[in-house]
């Protein structure tokens, strides 16, 4: 996933023998998400999707078909700001693929543009359908929380109470006894490396962070980011962060994406909607660093010292 994956277990009861058992098996069912999902491998499901865009129905596995759905009803409430037929948007900037980074010709981004649209994936019972022949899947802005869910939910059917999963900041944590009251979770600053803007506490829940400090390159002085608004085909310009908290990682990392691409004002409108969900959103106004959290946030969000 492009990314490290760091899973933690609290549990006085196990042996370290039984814990490092339940995360080396946890750790090959988020490999096999990966191998199912990756944009680049060949054999993967979404490559195959892709290659038979415009054609029939593609077997899938339940996971990339639950991945699918997830991210098909995600767009739907984001109108269609998250959209995974993204892809070979991804591939003409070259985010995540072994060729270098560049910006493509004003022409070529438009060509894809056209071709970007949710509603062209069909979900069947046995299987998916891409009709648009020039289109392609994207599973980056979510799989990665998919993959984090699935993990927790391994842990909690072997038993664990306490544990914490990280995928690159992609991040769900359940609590117990051991844990309970003394975990909080820290928002990076995007412009400060290794700095943070602040933190609030959470026992159980979820946590994903979009951010253009991450994947980018920079060309005639212009920084360039992976996080691509598919009405435009670049780089979105609105906000620099943004951290969604909710209640599983998939929906989260799919938010942090579309209220990053949609902005602060509307991006907090979207959320407020939303139930269960909440957000901090961090942008630059002025060439000053400016912030906007949801109402359930602001009453726990401790500023870090500046």
């Amino acid at each position: 996933m492009d990314t490290y994956v760091v899973i933690r277990i609290y549990d006085s009861d196990k042996s370290e023998a039984q814990k490092q058992k339940i995360i080396e098996r946890v750790a090959r069912e988020m490999s096999k998400i990966e191998q199912l999902t990756t944009l680049y491998g060949r054999e993967s499901d979404v490559a195959r999707i892709n290659r038979e865009a415009g054609r029939g129905i593609v077997a899938v596995d339940s996971i990339t078909y639950s991945i699918l759905a997830l991210a098909l009803d995600t767009a739907a409430k984001t109108g269609g700001t998250f959209d995974v037929t993204i892809g070979p948007l991804m591939l003409l900037w070259g985010f995540g693929s072994d060729s270098s980074f560049q910006v493509p010709q004003k022409q070529d981004i438009q060509k894809c543009v056209e071709h970007v649209n949710y509603r062209d994936i069909i979900l069947h019972p046995k299987g998916v359908q891409l009709t648009d022949s020039l289109a392609g899947i994207d599973l980056g802005g979510i799989a990665k929380g998919y993959a984090v869910d699935r993990a927790i939910t391994m842990l909690k059917r072997a038993g664990v109470t306490d544990a914490q999963v990280d995928a690159g900041g992609d991040l769900r944590t359940i609590a117990g006894p051991l844990t309970a009251g003394k975990r909080n979770v820290w928002v990076r600053h995007p412009r400060k490396k290794d700095g943070f803007w602040g933190r609030f506490p959470m026992d159980a829940g979820a946590v994903a962070t979009s951010g253009d400090y991450e994947r980018y390159f920079e060309e005639n002085g212009v920084r360039y980011h992976h996080i691509l608004d598919p009405t435009t085909g670049f780089p979105a310009t609105k906000c620099t962060s943004v951290t969604i908290k909710g209640e599983n990682t998939a929906l989260c990392d799919a938010l942090s994406t579309a209220v990053f691409i949609l902005g602060p004002e509307k991006g907090l409108e979207l959320v407020e909607r939303l139930e269960n969900v909440e957000c901090i959103i961090l942008y630059q106004k002025s060439d000053r660093l400016q912030s906007v959290m949801s109402q359930g946030l602001k009453d726990i969000f401790e500023k870090a010292p500046r």
